[in-house]
Parts: C-alpha cells; sequence; structure tokens
C-alpha cells in the first residue's frame, strides 16, 4: 500500500502552495446532492472531468487539483483524512456527497461503487450496467485482511450473474474481489455528508481513457448517474 506524503491537509498546506501546485473549485448551487473529486487534475487525472459532467448546472460541486509540473501523487490525501475546509463546509452542507475516484488500472475498462447509501449505489450498479458499464464488485479491506491473517479462506459472495468479477491475487495465490475501495467508513469524505451516507466511485484509468477520447460515451455516464440521482 502506498502511503500519502501529507497526514492531512493542514500538512499539505505548510508545503504546498495554492494557485501553483494545487487550486480548489467550489459551486454551490444550493442542491442537497454534492459532486466532488478531491484527487482532480493530475492526481487521478479525469476524475474532475467526470464530475463536472455530472453535476452540470444541477448539482453542487467540488475539486481538489494538482496542478504541478511534476509530483502530482504528492497532492493524494486519502479519503478517510481529506479536510481541506472548503471541502468540509460543501460536504456537510449536502444531504448526499458523490464521490469520484480513479483506479490504477490501465488495463480493463471498469467502475466499482461504493459508500453508506444503501439505496443509491445498487441503483447506479444496476442502471450502469444496463447501459454497457463494466461494474465490479468491492469488499472492505479490513474484514478480508482479517480472515487472510487468520489462516482462513475467504468465501467469494455471490453478485448476481449479470456482475462481471474482476479479481486480483493476494498474497497466498488466493483471488477475491477487490478490496479496500467499499467506502463504508463512516470518516470517508463522502459519508461525511449530512445524510451520513454517501456514493464513491472508483473508475479504471482505462475507462477514464475513453471518456476524455469519446465524450459521448462520458455522457452516457455522466447521464445515467443523474438520471438515478434525481429519484432521492
Amino acid at each position: 500500500m502506498i502511503t500519502d506524503k501529507y497526514r492531512d491537509f493542514s500538512e499539505l498546506s505548510r508545503h504546498e502552495i495554492e494557485g501553483k501546485d494545487y487550486k480548489i473549485e467550489c459551486r454551490d448551487r444550493g442542491s442537497q446532492i454534492l459532486i466532488l473529486a478531491i484527487h482532480g487534475g493530475k492526481i487521478e487525472r479525469g476524475t474532475a472531468e467526470i464530475a463536472y459532467r455530472i453535476a452540470g448546472q444541477e448539482y453542487s460541486f467540488y475539486t481538489f487539483l494538482g496542478i504541478k509540473t511534476r509530483g502530482n501523487k504528492d497532492l493524494h490525501i486519502a479519503s478517510l483524512k481529506f479536510d481541506e475546509p472548503r471541502c468540509r463546509a460543501a460536504v456537510a452542507a449536502a444531504e448526499i456527497a458523490v464521490s469520484i475516484h480513479g483506479h490504477n488500472d490501465d488495463q480493463n475498462e471498469f467502475v466499482m461503487i461504493g459508500g453508506l447509501h444503501g439505496e443509491i449505489v445498487p441503483v447506479l450498479q444496476t442502471e450502469l450496467e444496463n447501459a454497457g458499464y463494466a461494474i465490479n464488485p468491492v469488499r472492505e479491506l479490513r474484514p478480508l485482511t482479517g480472515m487472510l491473517d487468520g489462516g482462513i479462506k475467504p468465501p467469494f459472495a455471490s453478485f448476481g450473474n449479470n456482475h462481471r468479477l474482476k479479481s486480483v491475487v493476494i498474497s497466498n495465490g488466493i483471488k477475491s474481489p477487490e478490496s479496500g475501495w467499499g467506502g463504508t467508513s463512516l470518516e470517508n469524505i463522502c459519508n461525511r455528508c449530512g445524510g451520513k451516507k454517501g456514493v464513491q466511485f472508483e473508475i479504471s484509468r482505462k475507462l477514464r481513457e475513453r471518456f476524455e477520447t469519446q465524450p459521448a460515451f462520458a455522457k452516457v455516464f455522466a447521464d445515467k448517474v443523474c438520471t438515478v440521482l434525481s429519484r432521492f
């Protein structure tokens, strides 16, 4: 696991300069839904652009953008630790927060959807899968690690016949659904909203690259997400 250079925004802001190393965009549209990309710009390329598309002119929006010539990964602060003041205020003011992240897989096109909002997440999974996007299951890292540390082979959960299961190989050779992207911690930025339950997207690099070169395909994705959000 890669360790972030900075523990939190307070530490980052002592070493990095706003306007030179990073910039922040925050738009309050009076919406109960906030779309955010805390690893935008050159940190996780394409995530801010996807968030822009989903937010449109309807939803409130926040992004933290890496704009350094090099070393933008230094600006990555984990979702559980991200505490930039404008972001905290925007998230707290929203009933639902939808956080867009980038998964580093550059070989496969897929989306992973997590977060504590048990009503929205399964609807998003179904709608996007029906639109042709591969939805990969997620499993929280802590329970999986605990089972492995105890020497017990983890059970394989059933995700339905329509889900494309992307497996990863862990140290003892057992394959399992991808772990650590569930977004179910109360400390996760997406769950610090007023309703205490948000949504977290992890979008593979390969798919983000396709969105960049095929805007129409990206628009379908954003439109599907917006259609689901409009029901809540």
